[in-house]
């Protein structure tokens, strides 16, 4: 109870092994604190998890004593308090505990360096008062001079040349419009004076067909930046047919990475092209989205965990909702069920064929409800809020859009930059000029930009959504304790049990 409470990530294990329960679930959750004592009732080896459930934890995991030494050296040497286990194994290793304040390391497995592993991704090691297998000999502190586990950087112990484990970065989402040449970037953000308007809206309109723009999304896109320069509608119109006459290629040379977009990509390009229909429609497409940050992670082969826990977190809806959504989009083959995660029990899918087409076409200009984004600007790449499930999906969505164009728009403007239908817009615009997120003038619309603070305080304050995304998360990680919890014991003690007062909760997830 002791590691527990320090905020580690422990678990049983056989007496005298090193494994033997299932432990899969552990990867992705911690017990709940009265299941403890239960579930370690009677002898048992005592596993601690490592990698963010443990709050970022690695373990240097020496082989020998010589290596432990060392590294005890190496660490004293940096300022670094102590914190060691020996393993008391035949060659006399050991561990040293450490969290690290710049994420989750990755491992570094058996034979990669001399004598040393580290354990850091969803790996575990035994900790005292456990039984070594071989030696038949208890595991022992060697010294905790702090009262928890040290949190270091990555700069403190750089003679490990340690690396943070990549796949939940958002560094991997594309900038918007990073394809395009600076001089279309500049006009889409600031227009161009007279005398300059012309040509800078035609070679505009030239670079976003050679980079697989369509003609619709060329409209959606320079329409209301060059009427702001003063421009015509006609105008427009005639100069961005007159550059999608004729074959493009892009300003901006690409590199061969650039031109093979990954499957999510595609993905999520796929559902800003579709059409969304029926009552549930913008339900399915977030959680659709929700599955393209989750395939961010995915293997060779395209297959991602995606929990419907996790799915119902990012799109910001019922678990019960997400299960239901998750069948719809398995039934119209956007969704492929590919089995389930060995340890967790989680599902697992990849994307039908349908929504992966080969080209990525740019031509839809809204921003993603997950916070991906294949167009827009850095600055309104929101993630979903306690306010955004005031507003509903598809208000949310819209003002989101809006807040491209800061001009005033007109109801027709909105349906074509958005791909919602003209009932959508009416309907969102009424409640966002309800919430004063937009006001209307005469028979135009302009978004008043909010900070998410803002949009807390004046959305999901009053209609009584604040906290509700925290209340969820914090509900599923118990669900999912709960179901680990019950595992375990079952694997331990041959039956079901319910030590806790809600009881161990059995779900697909």
């Amino acid at each position: 109870m002791g590691l527990y409470q320090l905020g580690l990530n422990v678990f049983p294990v056989p007496y005298g092994k090193k494994g033997g329960y299932p432990w899969g679930m552990m990867q992705y959750t911690r017990l709940l604190a009265e299941d403890i004592y239960p579930l370690f009732r009677d002898n048992c080896n005592l596993a601690v998890m490592t990698g963010r459930t443990s709050g970022n934890l690695f373990v240097i995991d020496c082989e020998t004593k010589a290596a432990f030494n060392a590294h005890e050296l190496l660490l004293r040497k940096a300022g670094i308090p102590i914190w060691g286990v020996r393993s008391m194994g035949l060659r006399e290793g050991g561990h040293f505990y450490l969290r690290c304040a710049d994420g989750e390391i990755e491992n570094v497995k058996p034979g990669q360096r001399k004598d040393v592993e580290i354990r850091g991704n969803r790996n575990y090691v035994l900790a005292p008062p456990s039984l070594h297998p071989r030696t038949r000999r208890l595991y022992q502190w060697h010294i905790r001079e702090i009262a928890a586990p040290p949190v270091i950087t990555l700069e403190q112990v750089k003679w490990l040349e340690l690396k943070l484990v990549s796949g939940r970065c958002e560094e991997h989402v594309p900038q918007p419009f990073s394809q395009l040449a600076t001089s279309t970037r500049d006009f889409l953000a600031a227009g161009a004076p007279e005398g300059e308007r012309n040509n800078r809206l035609f070679i505009a309109a030239c670079d976003l067909a050679g980079n697989d723009y369509d003609l619709h999304a060329a409209m959606q896109l320079l329409m209301p930046v060059a009427r702001s320069c003063g421009l015509l509608e006609r105008e427009i119109r005639d100069s961005v047919v007159s550059a999608y006459s004729k074959p493009r290629t892009s300003a901006k040379p690409t590199t061969a990475s650039q031109k093979q977009p990954s499957a999510w990509e595609r993905a999520v390009a796929w559902a800003n092209n579709q059409t969304w229909k029926g009552k549930s429609g913008q339900t399915d497409r977030a959680v659709f989205l929700a599955c393209c940050e989750r395939a961010k992670t995915a293997n060779e082969h395209g297959v991602y965990r995606a929990s419907s826990r996790e799915i119902a977190e990012i799109a910001r809806i019922r678990h019960a909702t997400a299960q239901l959504s998750l069948k719809r989009l398995e039934t119209a083959r956007f969704l492929i069920f590919a089995g389930k995660d060995g340890g967790s029990q989680a599902h697992l899918y990849r994307f039908g064929a349908e929504t992966i087409q080969t080209k990525l076409v740019r031509n839809r200009t809204t921003i993603i409800t997950t916070g991906l984004s294949n167009s827009g600007t850095d600055s309104h790449q929101i993630r979903l809020t306690d306010a955004s499930e005031a507003l509903g999906k598809t208000a949310y969505n819209l003002y989101l859009c809006m807040l491209q164009f800061p001009e005033f728009l007109r109801h027709r403007d909105l349906v074509l930059a958005s791909g919602l239908s003209k009932t959508q817009v009416s309907n969102g615009l009424k409640k966002l000029v309800a919430y004063g997120l937009v006001r209307k003038v005469g028979r135009t619309y302009q978004v008043i930009p909010h900070t998410d603070e803002q949009l807390e305080d004046q959305v999901a304050r009053p209609a009584g959504t604040l906290g509700k995304g925290e209340a969820r998360r914090q509900k599923h990680q118990r669900e999912r304790a709960a179901v680990a919890g019950a595992r375990l014991y079952k694997a331990r003690f041959g039956k079901a049990y319910q030590p806790s007062s809600s009881g161990f909760l059995v779900s697909r997830d």
